[in-house]
């Protein structure tokens, strides 16, 4: 072999990396995705403080936003002072905008009160955490609310901010009421500094009812009224009575409409939403009165009780009544009013303040006029004033040996309606002497030939052949009163003011006036009194006298 016949080298240009290189840039960038995969499904992580940690569970617990699960406890720890827990949620990035300072994070749990059943979802799933989105900048401290935040649903309506001095028996859900009518809802309500902001939107249909007149009052749904006339029972929709409820009324209805988020004063009821006044009586002794005690002028209630002090804090020199009196019966308040404490009382004069047995002492205002300067202070009669009445009618004089059981006040009564009263009661050396007035409207019932006559409301008389038992109405039965009829006689007269009249014992008594006087003999008056009957085929037609 020759040099000539030694091959040459060939040379080739290189043609890159080599396919080994490939599996470590694969493996950097399956490590970057995977980073990125890590940091993208970690979520939000925020720290919300609550109370205490009763219905949280860590890991179990999820983050409830409309409906869809957007996050979970991560872990849940005490406090550096022991007062409350902290929880770590984890929290989907989509709703990372969302999460702002003023966030409000709140426990979904089951709720049962007068005004619903709440949180039923989580009956089955378990409570949850739910949250309303804020604005401001972004955060992740907050702080959980006790109870949900009023709701700032989509429903249209009028909004409107009602502000109380205490919330009473007012629930989220409750109905707001105008005559009685459905016209809306307590959406929710927060304490503001010293008072409690109750939130309530009206529909959009009613929105009108609503304008700068309008006065808004708790409505309790229930009222009962009772006395010796019968129970009165006032109610309001089964909502109100349940779970209370709101009412307004509008009274000026020109007026312009109000606007979204207006605010108004919420009255504890109707009679001060309607314009009370309110004054100060002093009472030596306020036996028997309550804060709600009713003040009444002529049998209607036109106030309340609302505030006792005693004078210096001390019981024995009596108490300043605080009187709310409702609108428009403040304006016949003037010097001249006069009230009084009415309670159930028994003496030898007879009963009195019956119609307080049920309803408890009430006060009782008298009225002279209508209009005037009205008193800082008031002081209260010991007792009632004598009953004489401020009103055209007819006054009579009835004469009695003794007073029994009349007093003032008594009704006087014509076919058992009664149609006038006791207003006076005078003692002289002959006997007793008894006021009565009698309603314009029935002084025509009365004759010069009339007969009175005291209706105690029970009357029981007998002897071998049995009782006769004579009852009029509960109220004569227990306060008594006088009775009256007019004989049928030819040519009868009208009464006239000032006319005297006997007052006769019983009803019997009328009849033996005009019957005849005749004596009889007898050999022995054994079983013969006073009062002894004498019959006719089994009729009385007189009596021993």
């Amino acid at each position: 072999m020759t040099d000539r016949n030694i091959s040459s080298a060939v040379l080739t240009p290189k043609r890159g990396l080599s396919a080994i290189w490939l599996l470590p840039i694969i493996a950097l960038g399956i490590a970057v995705w995977l980073m990125y995969k890590s940091l993208s499904d970690s979520g939000l992580s925020v720290t919300v403080a609550f109370d205490n940690g009763s219905g949280i569970n860590v890991g179990k617990t999820p983050v409830i936003y409309q409906g869809i699960n957007v996050g979970h406890v991560q872990s849940l720890q005490l406090d550096d002072d022991l007062e409350g827990v902290t929880a770590t949620l984890e929290l989907s990035q989509q709703i990372e905008p969302l999460i702002k300072e003023n966030t409000k994070f709140w426990l979904v749990k089951p709720q049962i009160s007068l005004s619903g059943v709440s949180g039923l979802d989580t009956l089955v799933a378990g409570n949850y955490i739910s949250f309303n989105p804020g604005d401001g900048k972004a955060s992740q401290h907050f702080t959980a609310l006790n109870t949900p935040p009023p709701q700032t649903n989509n429903l249209p309506g009028l909004r409107l901010v009602l502000n109380a001095a205490e919330l009473g028996s007012l629930s989220v859900g409750a109905p707001v009421l105008y005559q009685q009518i459905d016209v809306g809802d307590i959406e929710g309500y927060q304490l503001s500094d010293d008072k409690i902001e109750v939130n309530i939107r009206i529909d959009p249909q009613y929105s009108h009812l609503v304008n700068s007149s309008s006065r808004f009052w708790v409505q309790s749904g229930l009222k009962i009224n009772a006395g010796l006339q019968g129970i009165d029972i006032e109610t309001g929709s089964m909502a109100s009575i349940l779970a209370g409820g709101i009412a307004f009324d509008t009274p000026s209805k020109s007026d312009p409409e109000t606007e979204n988020n207006a605010t108004f004063k919420l009255f504890q009821n109707q009679e001060r939403a309607k314009g009370s006044k309110n004054i100060s009586v002093y009472f030596s002794n306020p036996d028997g009165l309550n804060i709600g005690s009713s003040v009444r002028l002529l049998g209607m209630e036109v106030g309340k009780v609302e505030g006792l002090q005693f004078v210096d804090d001390n019981p024995n020199l009596g108490a300043n009544i605080r009187i709310a009196i409702s609108s428009p019966h403040h304006r016949y308040l003037n010097e001249s009013t006069k009230f009084w404490l009415v309670k159930p009382e028994v003496s030898s004069s007879g009963v009195s303040g019956l119609d307080a047995l049920i309803g408890g002492p009430y006060i009782n205002l008298q009225v002279e006029g209508k209009g005037g300067t009205i008193p800082e202070q008031y002081t209260a009669l010991v007792k009632a004033p004598e009953s004489r009445v401020q009103q055209p009618g007819l006054r009579l004089t009835l004469r009695s040996d003794e007073l029994s059981s009349v007093s003032i006040g008594s009704k006087i009564y014509y076919r058992k309606i009664a149609v006038g009263q006791v207003e006076s009661v005078d003692l002289d050396k002959d006997g007793v002497n008894i006021g009565i007035f009698i309603h314009q409207r029935y002084a025509n019932l009365v004759h010069r030939e009339s007969q009175f006559w005291n209706a105690s409301g029970l009357s029981i008389s007998g002897g071998l052949s049995g009782l006769d038992i004579h009852a009029d109405s509960l109220a004569t039965i227990v306060a008594g009163g006088i009775a009256f009829h007019t004989p049928e006689v030819n040519k009868p007269q009208s009464a006239w003011e000032g006319l005297r009249y006997t007052l006769y014992p019983d009803f019997q008594s009328t009849y033996a006036e005009k019957g005849r006087d005749i004596s009889l003999y007898f050999a022995s008056g054994s079983n013969i009194n006073k009062g002894t009957e004498i019959k006719y085929q089994g009729i009385k037609v007189g009596e021993v006298v």
